[in-house]
């Protein structure tokens, strides 16, 4: 759980000396002691925040295996690197589309629907919406 994680920011201004120092990085296992339990949905639109180390003991490892210890009821997570300006318009149209009251479900659905459709130029290619899951737990 300390290979996954994502880097905060203001990170290249740290001088980590250990992991446990505020080294500018939230690992799995710092976030499976988060309190979470009253979390509907974690987003971390971030550059590969759902992938995860397999284990025969424990499955998949990762951020989103902690996040579900850490009692989120779902998350919002890239498999693999996205465009910046592309992951922008995606979550800014997802949640356009939730404020509207459509479940987490519902929204997601629309959003990639809306993205096949380039009505999100940004985020056209399947490249971007095809990365992005997300998890119920």
């Amino acid at each position: 759980m300390w290979r996954a994680g994502v880097t905060l920011a203001g990170s290249n201004a740290a001088t980590p000396t250990d992991r446990a120092s505020d080294d500018g990085m939230l690992y799995a296992a710092e976030l499976i002691d988060w309190p979470l339990g009253s979390a509907e949905l974690v987003t971390l639109s971030a550059c590969e925040t759902a992938q995860g180390g397999r284990s025969t003991i424990e499955g998949l490892r990762g951020l989103p295996s902690a996040l579900a210890a850490a009692g989120a009821k779902r998350s919002l997570l890239a498999l693999w690197p996205v465009d910046d300006a592309g992951a922008a318009a995606f979550m800014a149209r997802f949640y356009e589309t939730l404020a509207t009251g459509a479940t987490y479900e519902a929204a997601f659905r629309a959003t990639k629907r809306a993205a096949i459709a380039g009505e999100i130029p940004e985020a056209k290619s399947p490249s971007l919406w095809l990365a992005f899951v997300l998890i119920g737990n």
